[in-house]
């Protein structure tokens, strides 16, 4: 079974949305994370130049399509990278250094 991990990251932006997303599903991040777990490639490519992020994608959550997943299949499954609405500055948040 694909596993995924959270970054540090990831887990603020977590703790930022969850009283949003609690409301309407709990489990709505958890569930979409092991979805695309299952299936990495499923989610878009992203083009920011990140070195440290190589073959970063992003995927909506389940049920909140403002919400992104951004993660980066790893051996054993994904690392979720951050959970972002979309209409935050992007650029911003990943840079092109």
């Amino acid at each position: 079974m694909a596993k995924f991990s959270v970054s540090p990251a990831a887990r603020e932006d977590l703790d930022q949305i969850h009283a949003f997303i609690s409301q309407e599903d709990p489990e709505a991040a958890l569930s979409t994370f092991a979805a695309v777990a299952q299936m990495p490639g499923i989610g878009r490519p992203r083009t920011f130049r990140l070195p440290e992020l190589p073959g970063l994608r992003s995927f909506r959550v389940d049920g909140f399509p403002n919400y992104l997943i951004f993660y980066r299949p790893v051996t054993e499954g994904i690392e979720i990278v951050r959970v972002l609405h979309g209409a935050r500055n992007l650029d911003a948040l990943f840079p092109d250094d």
